[in-house]
């Protein structure tokens, strides 16, 4: 922790730690000069083995976080999955404001065959990646193509995920109607009805990761819920991209 001004002889090595060597007029290191954290300096002085200057980050390791047990598991899975309830409620409102036909639409279509819209929307997940593939492919043929190929990749990623949410949220919005029912009143109340429908179907749909959460502190027991509540998430999630395939 400070510098070392070597004016004399050293017979043997010398060695600083975030400090720099100086050998100054008349000084003499017999070994080696080594600075940790600085620099050899020589100002006259002369050193007889060899002179090395590492530097770099010599703070101690920071320790590695372990794995959250116990409450601090549940608080922060519980936290993690209403997040998500909210996150996608948001949406389902935005959904329902701007592309409200559309996503009837979807729901129509999951309504009218459920086991046809689970295999498209199987289908369309293994078809993903190829299509993506043979859209690149296609772009590369020319120049301009291939100047286009970022864009593409990222509106063919975007036009996915917005496939994926909007049959997402259609499923919750049938599930929720399944149990509040529908509305035959007026534009009003079918709007209400249809945002509390998708409010308790996200609820229902999110209720297998909500107790997955709940159960953080085991691990076997969390490891079961959340290998249901994927599988929920994903059956509906693959209707739901079915059924806004097919709608289109």
């Amino acid at each position: 922790h400070g510098t070392l001004h070597v004016r004399g002889t050293v017979n043997g090595d010398v060695a600083t730690w975030r400090g720099n060597v100086v050998v100054h007029d008349g000084g003499h290191i017999t070994g080696n000069a080594w600075a940790i954290g600085g620099k050899v300096l020589l100002e006259g002085g002369t050193v007889d083995g060899d002179m090395r200057a590492l530097d770099g980050d010599f703070h101690a390791l920071e320790r590695v976080p372990t794995a959250l047990t116990g409450a601090a598991a549940v608080l922060h899975d519980g936290a993690l999955a209403l997040g998500w309830l909210v996150v996608l409620f948001a949406v389902g409102i935005g959904v329902l404001v701007l592309a409200s036909p559309n996503l009837t639409a979807v729901g129509d279509g999951i309504t009218r065959s459920f086991g046809r819209t689970f295999f498209a929307g199987l289908a369309a997940q293994f078809a993903l990646l190829p299509v993506l593939i043979l859209l690149v492919a296609a772009l590369c043929l020319t120049v301009i193509g291939i100047l286009l190929v970022p864009f593409a990749i990222v509106a063919y990623v975007l036009a996915a995920a917005g496939m994926v949410t909007l049959g997402y949220l259609a499923m919750a919005q049938l599930t929720g109607h399944a149990l509040v029912g529908r509305s035959k009143g007026d534009e009003t109340q079918r709007r209400a009805n249809a945002l509390q429908a998708m409010l308790v179907g996200l609820m229902l749909l999110m209720l297998p990761w909500l107790i997955a959460s709940a159960m953080a502190w085991s691990p076997a027991g969390g490891l079961v819920m959340r290998t249901i509540a994927l599988a929920v998430t994903w059956v509906a999630g693959s209707a739901g991209l079915g059924g806004a395939l097919l709608s289109r």
